[in-house]
């Protein structure tokens, strides 16, 4: 419910880690990809 309203997600590397499971788990993230949001830290390694 918080994730429909904007309050909560995740990045991508982390819901990548949970596909690779073999679980009930890994079955939920693949049917949710928009749970998990870019993070591309290229602009803070330019810092």
């Amino acid at each position: 419910m918080q994730f429909a309203n904007g309050l909560v997600g995740s990045i991508n590397m982390i819901g990548r880690e949970l596909k690779d499971g073999n679980d009930e788990l890994a079955e939920w993230v693949k049917l949710r990809p928009g749970h998990f949001i870019a993070n591309d830290d290229s602009a803070r390694r330019e810092l």
